[in-house]
């Protein structure tokens, strides 16, 4: 039917993200995306907890951050300016899977030992690899205390995490309870996950979030386009992607009944954050310097040209 709106109806593009259910689930996420984390929701949701007396304090510049699923370490290059240090860990290797398939750049990842053959290093005009004053003049990935990505699954009880102040992440679709519920374990302070905005619905997450609610979701006026995979800013998409927060301690919202009747709590009352048109103002050109710019599309032949 079409549209009384007008705008793109296609469902090739409108909220399909199909994965399988063992799928990794590799969507890169935009470090802008993260810095609006940092300057327009966590504050906001501290406060409001605070308000509700519940001891939810934003100070990243003394807090510790562990960031589960970091992949090639985009979103946690929107979380360094903020926070005092972080531990970074994924399940898979994708920088050195993405640097042997020649989508990443690997000058920008302090690269230790790049082989011969290796596509980047032969794009980059190296066929022997690498050389090693290249290397060591690379950038670091973090800064401060921001250390090594460290292989290990989130899920695995064997995997010891320690105890941090916030886990923030872009969890993998098929994973999402499972990621929460570790997750919250080990925060002290809260949780913020970027996920589809599906997620906040279903039978069994309403359960999930009727005994954990969160405290907001924050939706973005601007799309953020994922690319499995890759990132690249030069995408659209019709995907709604959010923030949705949990504090420690906070249980719903606590509604005044009347002047006698006191306070009644609201497990399913969540808040619902807008997050205005701030892409401009918090992109930065080397939040995409590890990608190698996609080719340029072929230019269509115009008449008389040669098939």
């Amino acid at each position: 039917m079409a549209s009384l709106f007008g705008g793109n109806t296609s469902t090739a593009v409108m909220a399909r993200r199909v994965a399988s259910a063992d799928s990794l689930d590799f969507y890169p996420t935009h470090p802008w995306a993260a810095r609006a984390l940092c300057e327009e929701v966590l504050p906001h949701a501290c406060a409001i907890a605070q308000a509700q007396g519940v001891q939810a304090h934003w100070q990243p510049e003394t807090q510790t951050l562990l960031e589960p699923a970091c992949g090639t370490g985009d979103l946690l290059r929107g979380l360094e300016q903020y926070f005092a240090s972080a531990v970074a860990t994924d399940v898979h290797d994708w920088p050195a899977q993405l640097r042997e398939e020649g989508t990443l750049d690997c000058r920008e990842h302090g690269v230790a030992d790049c082989p011969p053959g290796c596509k980047v290093a032969a794009k980059l005009g190296w066929p022997d690899g690498i050389p090693a004053l290249a290397k060591s003049a690379a950038p670091r990935r973090f800064v401060g205390d921001f250390k090594p990505m460290r292989l290990a699954d989130f899920l695995d009880e064997d995997d010891a995490f320690d105890q941090v102040d916030w886990v923030i992440s872009n969890p993998p679709y098929n994973g999402l309870l499972p990621f929460l519920r570790r997750a919250l374990a080990l925060a002290r302070v809260g949780v913020a996950f970027f996920v589809r905005l599906q997620c906040m619905e279903g039978a069994q997450r309403y359960r999930f979030y009727h005994e954990v609610p969160p405290l907001l979701a924050a939706s973005f006026s601007q799309r953020v386009p994922l690319v499995e995979r890759r990132l690249d800013s030069s995408q659209e998409s019709a995907t709604a992607y959010c923030w949705v927060v949990f504090l420690k301690g906070w249980h719903g919202m606590q509604l005044l009944r009347s002047p006698q009747g006191g306070c009644v709590l609201a497990p399913d009352l969540s808040l619902w954050k807008r997050i205005g048109p701030v892409r401009d103002r918090l992109i930065k050109p080397a939040d995409y310097a590890d990608w190698p710019k996609p080719p340029a599309p072929a230019p269509l032949l115009t008449a008389g040209s040669a098939p």
